[in-house]
This record gives structure tokens, sequence and C-alpha cells, in this order.
């Protein structure tokens, strides 16, 4: 028998659920807040170690988070009682099952760099300065990216259907191309919001950072050399969360399941 829910409960989506992923966020902060600052206590130990290291360290802080954030989603979402350290030590489980996934959507994305190495050569060869080949460069830009965004939607979503306990890849590559199936363009526009809630996350938490570095040099001749890069790394591990739960929302939306906000304790 289906448990009842209260009114409160449902998670209104609307055109391109940009408020209805924060509200869900905000709603359940005591599984988000704890794991980003797990996620930023893994970042940290990236400073006191080489380069190299610290590219890992920080590509394993990003996996946990958007795994665990996944987690998250889907257990309340399905009106599941989650607890944070069931998310750190369960969700890690499909690690194989979305590096997999993640090493198709990045061979997807060939026609990408190959558009930026072009973009590079066009840049130093002066092709812009030649109305027609400045056209061709212009449609061949545009058909690269659309042949990417074309071949990645399907694979962004395989990253979510991934996450289901039992999933395979191919499996949750062939589900979510299905899923994809004539809404191509309508994620094509989420993905494009998305961006634009990256961005906008940046700006909010990384701006405020640049400019009190800079007032504090000019005015005072302080350094806070590890200010900006705090901000970054902040704003960067709080965008792969809400990049998670809005894919997550467009993903149930999609199989057409209901989208809470989770019970009030």
């Amino acid at each position: 028998m289906a448990k009842k829910r209260s009114k409160g409960d449902d998670l209104v989506v609307g055109r391109f659920g940009v408020m209805a992923t924060f509200k869900f966020i905000l709603k359940n902060a005591g599984l988000f807040l704890p794991l980003l600052v797990v996620a930023l206590l893994v970042c940290a130990l990236s400073l006191i170690t080489s380069e190299d290291a610290m590219i890992i360290i920080i590509v394993v802080a990003m996996l946990i988070l958007w795994l665990t954030s996944l987690f998250f989603a889907r257990r309340v979402m399905a009106g599941e009682k989650v607890r944070f350290r069931d998310g750190l030590y369960n969700a890690m489980t499909p690690l194989v099952s979305s590096l997999m996934v993640f090493i198709v959507l990045v061979i997807q994305c060939i026609p990408i760099m190959l558009l930026i190495i072009a973009y590079s050569a066009a840049i130093e060869t002066n092709l812009f300065g030649d109305m027609f080949y400045g056209s061709l460069f212009v449609l061949f830009a545009i058909l690269m990216v659309a042949l990417s965004v074309y071949l990645v939607s399907g694979t962004l979503m395989g990253l979510i259907a991934v996450s289901t306990p039992g999933m395979y890849p191919i499996e949750a590559l062939k589900l979510s191309h299905e899923l994809m199936v004539g809404r191509r363009l309508e994620f094509a526009l989420r993905l494009l919001v998305m961006v634009m809630m990256v961005v906008g996350i940046f700006v909010v938490i990384v701006g405020p950072a640049v400019l009190i570095s800079l007032a504090f040099y000019n005015i005072g001749g302080i350094e806070m050399p590890m200010l900006v890069p705090i901000a970054t790394t902040v704003a960067g591990c709080f965008a792969v969360t809400q990049s998670a739960v809005y894919l997550y929302i467009y993903y149930r939306k999609t199989l057409g399941m209901d989208v809470t906000l989770g019970k009030k304790k």
C-alpha cells in the first residue's frame, strides 16, 4: 500500500525546474550540507600534495559529491528516511559503472574538442578575416556543437540511470537514449539553463571573494591568496550537487515519477 504524503511534500517542478532544485537542496540541507563539508575537506587535502595528486583528489571529491547527491535525491524523493552515513557508505557502489558511462561521455565530447582545436588554428591563421571562410567555420561549429549535444544528452541521463542499484552501464545507456527520444531539444534547453545556474553559483560565491581580495590589497596592501581558491572550491562543490539534483529531477519526471521534498522530521 502506497504511503500517504502530506500536501507540502510534493515538489512542484516548473518549466525548467530551477527553483525546485534549490528548494529541494535547502529542504534537505541536513543531508547536503555535511556532504559539502566532507567534499571540501577532501579537496583541502589537495593543498598539501603535488599537482598530479591534487587532480586525483579533486576528481575523487567530485565523484563522492555526484554519487552521494544522487543517492540522497533518489531516496528522499522515493519517500524513504535517509541518514547521512547511509549515503556516505553506500552511494559509491556504482562507481565502476559510472566511470564506464563517463568514458563514453568523454568520447562523445570529441567533436567539441576538435572545435576548440580548429578555433585556435582559425585565430592564428586569421580565418575570420575572410567572410566566406569565417561563415563556413561558424557552420562547422554549429554542426559540431549540435552533434555533441545530440550524443551527450542521452549519456548524461545515463550517468543518472547507472547510479540506480543493480543497473549495468549498457542497460543505463539504452534506457537513457530511449528516454531522450523526442526530448533532445528540450533537454538541450535544460542543459543551457543548468550551465547558467552553474555560472550564477560561481558569480555569487567567487565574485565577492575576488572583490574582497582586491579591496584588501588596494587599501592596505594585504594579500589573501587562499580566499579566491577556497571560494572557487566551494562554488565547484555546490555546482556538482546542484547539477546532480537538477538532472535527477528531470530524469524522474521523464519516467513519470513523483518528485517530493521529503518528509518533515
